[in-house]
């Protein structure tokens, strides 16, 4: 019996299970989200490995929590802020997930179908779908598989179709109250109809200013705010309007039928176990929160127990991550452990440091991210 990474995950964990989203396979996390519209501001993922501790002062049964000199936590002076520019992803770095692998579609012989509960059903080709009226946007896409810490997070520009066009293009019954999104690759999932219906919500078929590359689900997928990749189908085939939900392939399997986004952040630099040395270091990262926006970012130097307000840049909406930065005053030498915690726009923090497979299946990861690091001072 052959297991995918996601049974054998489950299998492993028992309901801990490192997950599904719509967007190659999960590699374990290499690092690498926005509440006011500002101007665009452009950093890329770097690794941190995740620490081993499960609760912020608790070590596991295999492991001695690092002991870190007793002292105050002194911010930096930060009279100067630092400079914070919000990141684009490079379409080559972007993460990749697929349910059953990459289908060979040509654009010559694709298709889309549109009909269930609508006035006139129609079947589209690449060149209607760019004939509706389309719209560039920054958007982050992040995995619901993505762990605390993990890589499965990107952030760029995609250029779609309107799903609002469609809708009024093929028309509506009144009891159309969901949407079943299919892809090539036999996936599909459906999202209630109220939450599609806002002009954030495009057909994608270009990322990055290039057209949609082959493992991102050309040459067309859908891009829906506020919710995990596994909502987001790619190579699309068909959308039905339907007037109930449809358990969709991943759902089956126990996964979220809501996934939406919790709010969660990643520290970028230091990584795990970096030697520092010298008076001050810019701790940085980014952070996400979906539809709600990034309200906070802190930042604790001696394993949450207590915290500092850090710098952020949000991005041009809430859909877009927050880039944060902490200028640290390096104490004494020793181990220490760095954590970084979000709140987003609806005042919802997370409270406890977790692990890799900590709180990911079945609706995401919520627990913060910490590295430890060694400060060499003498």
């Amino acid at each position: 019996m052959t297991l995918d990474r996601r049974d054998f995950l489950k299998l492993l964990g028992g309901s801990l299970l490192l997950a599904g989203c719509r967007t190659g396979p999960l590699p374990l996390p290499t690092p690498a989200p926005a509440a006011r519209l500002e101007p665009t501001a452009t950093l890329t993922p770097t690794a941190a490995a995740l620490p081993a501790t499960l609760e912020p002062n608790a070590p596991t049964p295999t492991q001695t929590a690092p002991v870190a000199p007793t002292y105050t936590p002194v911010p930096a002076p930060s009279a100067t802020p630092v400079a914070l520019t919000t990141r684009i992803s490079p379409n080559g770095a972007f993460y990749v997930q697929t349910y059953s692998g990459e289908p060979g579609i040509q654009a010559a012989g694709w298709s889309l179908v549109v009909d269930g509960l609508v006035d006139r059903p129609r079947t589209l080709r690449l060149s209607d779908v760019k004939a509706l009226p389309a719209a560039t946007l920054m958007r982050t896409l992040e995995c619901i598989g993505n762990p605390v810490g993990g890589s499965q997070i990107g952030n760029t520009n995609w250029k779609g179709a309107l799903f609002t066009a469609l809708v009024e293009q093929v028309g509506l019954k009144p009891n159309a109250t969901w949407v079943v999104m299919s892809g090539d690759d036999q996936y599909f999932t459906s999202v209630p109809l109220a939450r599609m219906l806002n002009a954030n919500t495009l057909l994608a078929y270009e990322m990055g200013g290039e057209a949609l590359p082959r493992g991102h689900g050309f040459p067309v997928r859908m891009l829906i705010p506020g919710v995990y990749g596994q909502k987001q189908p790619k190579w699309l085939t068909r959308i039905e309007f339907t007037d109930g939900e449809k358990i969709g392939t991943w759902e089956e399997k126990g996964w979220s039928r809501a996934a939406t986004i919790f709010a969660n952040g990643i520290v970028e630099s230091p990584k795990e176990n970096q030697a520092l040395n010298g008076q001050v270091f810019v701790v940085k990262g980014v952070a996400f929160a979906g539809e709600a926006g990034v309200a906070k970012v802190e930042v604790s130097t001696d394993r949450g127990k207590t915290f500092q307000t850090a710098q952020i840049q949000r991005g041009p909406s809430n859909f877009v991550w927050t880039m944060w930065a902490y200028p640290w005053l390096l104490p004494a030498s020793g181990k220490y452990t760095l954590v970084v915690r979000v709140t987003d726009g609806n005042g919802n923090m997370q409270t406890k440091v977790g692990s890799v497979l900590a709180d990911t299946f079945p609706d995401g990861a919520k627990d913060m991210h910490a590295v430890t690091v060694d400060v060499k001072n003498v």
